[in-house]
């Protein structure tokens, strides 16, 4: 009799014990069950969040053509084989052409809708930026300019729109070759149309820029971008000689030049 009632007392602890376990197992159950649909939630918020900009991070390569207008402010004298020629002066000379060019540019995703990419371009083709007038007593055509091997290097914070639209700007450092190119002191010889200068003068500055960039797909976008380009005012020199060498002469004078442009593009983002 007494060990029944033992029995019949473990029997009963042992169910208690097993009902207890299966509530708790329960409403543990419950909770896990509850807040994961939250977490879950959260993190494809956050990835949706994320993907605006992480659509254009990584390396981009573009390929561009344009337009730039290109001014020059002048009024002064020039100087020929180390001799000022007081009696004379330059004019300034303005000029538009045509651009063609390549660049290439890494970019940074910093928040969900923020990059900063850092980049070059590269003009592919020589640009046309005008032709100086020189004035004492009468009025002659003077130096032809050209900007060769145009160069920058730049920062661009961007600000993403949606998932296939961002706006940018742009700030950086330029630099070009400038040719100067003159007819007017050539000899009479119709074998000797110009001089063509043997030293091209090295311009540097700064640009600045804005921009809007469309994705078409995964890789591929398109740019509008317009950009002000100011060099540092040089004195240009230049070393002339013509074909037979009887005729050679040096020649300097201040320069600056500062454009606009204007370009369209299209690009592979990888």
């Amino acid at each position: 009799m007494k060990l029944s009632k033992i029995l019949l007392l473990l029997l009963t602890a042992s169910s208690a014990s097993l009902a207890l376990a299966g509530g708790g197992s329960y409403d543990d159950s419950n909770t896990s069950s509850a807040a994961t649909p939250t977490a879950a939630l959260a993190n494809s918020t956050s990835q949706k969040e994320m993907k605006l900009s992480d659509g254009f991070k990584g390396f981009a390569l573009e390929f561009s053509g344009g337009y730039q207008d290109t001014d020059s402010n002048g009024d002064s004298s020039p100087v020929v084989n180390g001799v000022p020629q007081t009696g004379v002066t330059t004019s300034g000379f303005d000029d538009s052409d045509s651009i063609y060019g390549i660049g290439g540019s890494y970019n940074f995703a910093i928040s969900e809708k923020y990059l900063l990419g850092i980049g070059f371009d590269y003009n592919l083709n020589d640009i046309d930026i005008g032709k100086s007038k020189a004035t004492g007593g009468i009025t002659i055509d003077w130096n032809e300019y050209e900007l060769k091997d145009l160069f920058s290097v730049y920062i661009k914070p961007q600000l993403v729109i949606d998932e296939d639209k961002l706006i940018y700007a742009k700030l950086g450092y330029v630099s070009a070759d400038l040719s100067i190119m003159n007819s007017a002191l050539r000899p009479s010889s119709p074998d000797d149309s110009e001089y063509v200068s043997s030293s091209n003068e090295s311009m540097h500055g700064y640009t600045v820029g804005a921009g809007y960039k469309q994705a078409f797909s995964q890789s591929f976008f398109g740019f509008f971008e317009v950009n002000y380009t100011q060099f540092a005012e040089e004195s240009a020199l230049a070393n002339y000689a013509n074909s037979c060498g009887c005729y050679d002469y040096t020649y300097s004078s201040d320069v600056d030049i500062d454009f606009y442009a204007a370009k369209v593009g299209i690009g592979y983002q990888f």
